[in-house]
Order: structure tokens, then sequence, then C-alpha cells
């Protein structure tokens, strides 16, 4: 009976998911923000494969199914009515999960929550756009504010920062946007592993933007002393062979330290 409830959710959800499908998957073919999508899918199954072949089952019947069928059905409609790609394509995995509990006499659902819930990480965000411009906004008045203190000669107008000898604008790949959402991705793998408190966990997550924002404010600073120094066409030189990838490394590390200190744990946990 629960396999036929299932069966029957199963093919309801691929008719009624089958355009937000579509959208993911254009999203993370399309957009550059988002590659790592098939990635972190890919991570998916394999924990989900991975739990269902270790895991017990564990007897009786659970009904919480129809609470995620409910946030589903919630969440589809409230994207439906908004317009909202997101909002129509977050509930495609809680959907999945309800899934999983109806057929929990089979597998044991309670380890599968994170690794089916693990690619809304990997939906992309309505409002990223906005958060770019906030973020070109914020390393522009901190860069310039941090330099002008210590004596260079350096204002900005806008986007644009204005050296006596260079101006660089500071468009969407300089607003560290596309490294933040890499790094928040790979912070909430290592969290998921690390053996603490959920408050802590909670601290970690929240820790990630600003390390990552910080790593990448010490990328345009360098930037910036490197064309006040050596001209444009050095700075642009330095930025596209060198600084992001020695840049990006540094913000993996302040985020490994800070998970390593308010983590409280010298090693990874394992979750059977």
């Amino acid at each position: 009976m629960n396999i036929i409830l299932a069966l029957i959710v199963a093919i309801m959800g691929a008719v009624v998911y089958y355009e937000p499908v579509l959208w993911l998957t254009n999203s993370w073919l399309q957009h550059s923000y988002y590659k790592h999508g098939f990635f972190i899918l890919a991570i998916s199954i394999g924990m989900i494969v991975f739990k269902v072949l270790r895991s017990k089952t564990v007897t009786g019947r659970n009904y919480i199914w129809i609470v995620y069928l409910l946030i589903s059905t919630v969440l589809y409609t409230s994207g439906v009515l908004l317009g909202s790609n997101y909002l129509t394509t977050l509930p495609i995995f809680f959907t999945l999960l309800a899934i999983a509990y109806i057929l929990g006499e089979y597998v044991n659902v309670s380890k599968l929550t994170f690794p089916v819930l693990l690619p809304i990480i990997a939906i992309p965000l309505p409002f990223i756009l906005e958060i770019t411009s906030s973020l070109q906004i914020i390393i522009v008045y901190l860069s310039t504010g941090i330099l002008s203190s210590i004596g260079f000669d350096i204002h900005s107008v806008g986007a644009e920062i204005v050296l006596p000898n260079a101006r660089f604008v500071v468009g969407e790949p300089s607003s560290g946007i596309q490294s933040l959402i890499a790094l928040v991705t790979l912070m909430v793998l290592a969290i998921y592993f690390t053996k603490t408190s959920l408050t802590r966990k909670i601290v970690l997550c929240f820790l990630t933007v600003p390390a990552a924002i910080f790593g990448n404010l010490m990328r345009v600073l360098v930037f910036l002393v490197v064309g006040y120094r050596y001209g444009q066409e050095t700075a642009y030189n330095f930025w596209h062979n060198t600084a992001n990838v020695i840049f990006f490394v540094f913000s993996l590390l302040l985020l490994l330290l800070l998970w390593y200190f308010v983590g409280a744990k010298k090693k990874l946990g394992y979750r059977r």
C-alpha cells in the first residue's frame, strides 16, 4: 500500500514539477554562480545511497510525510501566485522527503533528511542581483575607506574606484558573490559532518558570510595597492592570474580556522 501511495505522489510530483525541474536544470547549466548544482546533486544522491545501504529500518508508522506534502503545497502555491521560480522549485525536495517517509518501512528516513534537502542550497536565490549589488557597495566603501585612512589618494564614484593613475570598476566578479556561494556550500557540508552542538553549527553558518566578505575585501585591497603602485595593467594581470586563486584559498583557510575553533572538535564526525 505504501509503495502505491509513494508511486502516486511521485507521478503527481513529476507532472507538477516538470517546469521547475527544467528551470533548475537550465540554471545549473547557464548561471555562472550555480554551475556546482550538478555536483551538489551528485553528492546528495551518493549520500542517500550510502545511508540507505548502511542504515537499519525503523518499525512503526510515521505520518510526518503529510506535513512535508503540506509544506510542499504551500510553497508551490505561493510560488505560482508570486511568480517565483525559487518557491516553485523549493518544494521538489520536500516532496522527495515526503516520499521517503512514506517508504519508511523500507529505509531509515531519519538519516535521509539532510542529503535529500541538500540540493536546496544550489537553487538560485531570487534576489541574487540585489545581493550582488549590495556586496559591490560594501566592497567599494570598505576598500576606499581603509586605504584612504592610511594615506592613499583614493576615492569612489558609485561602483568606480579612482586612483591617481587608474580607475577600477567593482563589477559583479569583484563583488565576491561567486566565492561566497562556493564557500557557503563547502561550509554547509563541513558543518554537517562536524560533531558539535546545533547552536555552534548555526553560528558557523552565519560566520561564513562575513568571512567570505573579508577574504574578498583582502583581494580587492591588494589589487588596488598593486594598481596604485604599479599601474592598471599590472593590477589586472595580477587579478586574473593570481589573486582569485590566492584569496579563495585564503577565505577557505579562514573558514577552516573558524570551523576548528567554533566547532570545538579536532576531527570530523561520522554519521551512520
